[in-house]
């Protein structure tokens, strides 16, 4: 089957097989690193939420929803995370993510946080 006809095609010309396997981006991606690096872009804060909100950048790594981080001696976990691929990014994606364990204002403005898997920290 071409390239052509898949995207052209009639929606019932083409029917998936027992042997068809559906694979998203994110799923490959899912525990392929032990650490990750996010640089810092904004620090914010929502209405009546007392987590911080926190947006950056991968530098390296692979960030998934299960790490955590040490900040100023405080352990804190990613509650939430929002990314391209649903609960995980690779380097050069932006993500937000949620804290627990930390209040905004002891995060710092810029740098640099060092996220890795619970038992590896």
């Amino acid at each position: 089957m071409s390239l052509i006809t898949l995207t052209f095609a009639k929606k019932d010309c083409y029917i998936a097989k027992e042997h068809t396997l559906i694979v998203k981006p994110g799923q490959n991606l899912r525990n392929s690193s032990e650490r990750a690096v996010v640089k810092i872009t904004k620090v914010c804060s929502f209405y009546n939420v007392e987590e911080p909100y926190l947006l950056g950048e991968v530098v390296s790594g692979v960030l998934s929803e299960d790490m955590v981080a040490e900040i100023n001696g405080k352990l804190v976990r990613i509650e939430t995370m929002d990314s391209k691929y649903e609960g995980v990014a690779k380097e050069g994606m932006r993500v937000g993510i949620m804290l627990t364990g930390i209040k905004s204002e002891e995060i710092p403005k810029e740098g640099v946080l060092e996220f890795g898997k619970l038992g590896k920290e």
